[in-house]
């Protein structure tokens, strides 16, 4: 919100606008669009390139003329990089989230580009010779003479991952760049789309085929932690305040024990809590901030904030989005901009160390699976479906397990599976019955259908997290953190996604991440370094929300009234069973809030965007 400004090329047909959050120098220097010395190439850029100092120093020594930089901000460092080096050269060196669309008005050349691993978001709209780009997919509802219909293929995906993966979208002819790749167009509307400069699966190729050199243990935590601390360092670079997001978790710990170790002042950290106990971690937040030595902040979720949240729904996630843990991401981001500008968490801790529960429990999944006789797993699940929700909760409190209920619902589900690919499929749905839920011709492409690619020489726990990698992550966490922060006009940095580390976490051991039930091992530690072991054996909830209770009580006069309205998306929905469903949450006879919760938000997008 700090400057907006257009690059309009009237003969060409061309024209793209930027609107600016300043991070990197504050002055009128820094606005977009930005052009390079020669006045060919017309830049606008999202994001940030952490060593774009280090670039500048070696673009220096690449060419003997001395460069005359007009500003101190990295964008000008691609516009020049790229003028140097060209555009395949330059992507090599970034290191950083970006998404740019870069214009030779000369030659008429576009290039749209892409983050390694799907930070930044890139929209492009391909119909009838027209071609429309942008960060946010709500720009498209703003032009004339555009087609925006639904496309119908991606619901049952949506219902059953709550997002819907790049490079597809909510509309027919509206597309997400894949991350880690590029498009070019030419003055004759040529297009090369996705093309790939960096591979997740090219280097997991690489690993199988190389016999990789395993140091030790401590000589890989070493080279993690040197690792690690200059990635932080690297992330700190900014002309605003920068602050920590502090779960109480072992990756944002880490990443704010370091951030603290490194400043010669107070950083200030951030958490949100909630008054329901199962899914509070804000004491533990609190603790280790002061075990630090942070300026530490905790918001405590009321009703207010939901109701906000909800107001703004279809404006912050424009297109259906419904990972319920948008609420306090959304939150705590409105939160922070009072106090600071950019933020660093720890995203891709998890996905990259062996953090999930469905890694954790694999091998005992796979056992029950492979053992169990299917008259007994058809048993199991017609037994739980016909017990009251809160009936191994009541009456098997003596295991101290939270949410008891759910996960043993979960579990029975997991152990009826005929694959690999099946189970995971199983793990990261939101809705394992969505059939029930859509009309039948919505049925036609299951996302979950389509081949996943295993790799033989991984261990079963490894080809989960690469999957996690290339979908859950962007499509799922990176977006629900992205569009929550740069709603607030707060930048959220990921340090664990620098793509020299996730590099280097493919060449880390499984043993060194997973033993047992207890993952990211080698970050557990690491973080003994910083931290008391008191604040390391704790395992984390996760950043979850009483969704269940949630539509029960505060949000139920919503959820009732989007259930009763007039605009019904009945050739996608099965209004009847769906209702069914409602009633049975409503008493209690079954926790159904994420089920619920991606129908509703559905519903929500579609009355908000009837034209």
């Amino acid at each position: 919100p700090d400057y907006s400004s257009f690059f309009i090329d009237k003969k060409n047909y061309f024209g793209m606008g930027h609107t600016r959050l300043s991070i990197l120098d504050l002055s009128a220097r820094g606005n977009q669009p930005m052009y390079d010395h020669s006045g060919d190439w017309i830049i606008s850029f999202n994001g940030e390139i952490y060593n774009h100092l280090e670039i500048r120093k070696y673009l220096s020594k690449k060419i003997e003329k001395k460069i005359e930089w007009k500003s101190e901000s990295d964008t000008e460092t691609i516009l020049i990089a790229n003028q140097i080096l060209g555009l395949e050269k330059t992507l090599e060196h970034l290191e950083g989230m970006f998404a740019f669309a870069l214009y030779n008005k000369k030659e008429n050349i576009l290039y749209l580009v892409r983050d390694r691993i799907g930070e930044k978001p890139l929209y492009y709209y391909h119909h009838e010779n027209k071609l429309v780009f942008g960060s946010d997919i709500s720009i498209f509802k703003e032009l004339k003479n555009i087609n925006l219909s639904i496309n119908q293929s991606v619901i049952s995906e949506y219902f059953q991952k709550g997002n819907v993966s790049a490079p597809n979208s909510i509309y027919r002819h509206v597309f997400k760049l894949n991350p880690g790749c590029y498009m070019k167009l030419t003055n004759n509307f040529s297009f090369k789309i996705n093309v790939c400069y960096w591979n997740l699966k090219n280097l997991i190729k690489k690993k199988e085929n190389n016999k990789i050199f395993q140091s030790n243990f401590h000589e890989q935590k070493k080279n993690l932690q040197d690792l690690l601390e200059k990635t932080v360092i690297k992330q700190t670079i900014s002309d605003v305040q920068i602050g920590s997001f502090l779960s109480g978790g072992i990756d944002s710990s880490i990443i704010t024990s370091i951030l603290q170790r490194n400043s010669s002042k107070k950083i200030k950290t951030f958490t949100v809590g909630f008054n329901d106990k199962n899914f509070d971690e804000s004491i533990q937040a609190k603790e280790i901030s002061k075990y630090l030595g942070t300026d530490h902040h905790e918001y405590f979720i009321e009703d207010k904030d939901v109701f906000d949240f909800i107001e703004n729904l279809e404006n912050i996630y424009s297109e259906p989005f419904s990972d319920s843990s948008q609420i306090p991401t959304y939150l705590i981001s409105k939160l922070m901009r009072k106090e600071a500008k950019v933020i660093l968490s720890g995203d891709g801790g998890d996905e990259f160390y062996g953090g999930y529960n469905r890694y954790l429990y694999l091998n005992y999944i796979k056992f029950f699976s492979n053992n169990l006789p299917n008259k007994i797993k058809n048993k199991l699940n017609l037994i739980l479906k016909i017990l009251p929700t809160n009936f191994l909760n009541k009456y098997l409190a003596f295991i101290d397990i939270k949410n008891f209920d759910t996960k043993i619902r979960k579990l029975i589900n997991f152990i009826d599976t005929e694959s690999d690919v099946e189970l995971y499929n199983k793990m990261i749905s939101i809705n394992s019955s969505q059939y029930l839920f859509l009309e039948k011709e919505n049925l036609g492409k299951n996302y979950f259908n389509e081949k996943k690619e295993l790799f033989d020489n991984l261990q079963i726990e490894e080809n989960f997290m690469y999957l996690d990698q290339i979908d859950y992550l962007s499509n799922d966490v990176l977006c629900k953190v992205d569009r929550a922060t740069m709603y607030n006009s707060v930048e959220s940095r990921a340090p664990f996604l620098d793509h020299k580390l996730i590099e280097n976490s493919w060449k880390i051991p499984l043993i060194y991440k997973i033993k047992g039930i207890n993952g990211k091992i080698i970050l557990k530690e690491i973080l003994k370094e910083y931290l008391p072991n008191k604040y390391i054996k704790k395992r984390k909830a996760g950043f979850a929300i009483p969704i269940d209770d949630l539509l029960r009580t505060k949000l139920k006069i919503w959820a009732e009234d989007l259930f009763n309205s007039s605009t019904q998306i009945n050739e996608y929905i099965n209004y009847k069973n769906i209702k069914v469903l409602w009633e049975q949450h409503k008493k209690k006879q079954i926790n159904a809030g994420g089920t619920l919760w991606t129908f509703l938000v559905l519903q929500n997008w579609f009355i908000k965007n009837q034209k």
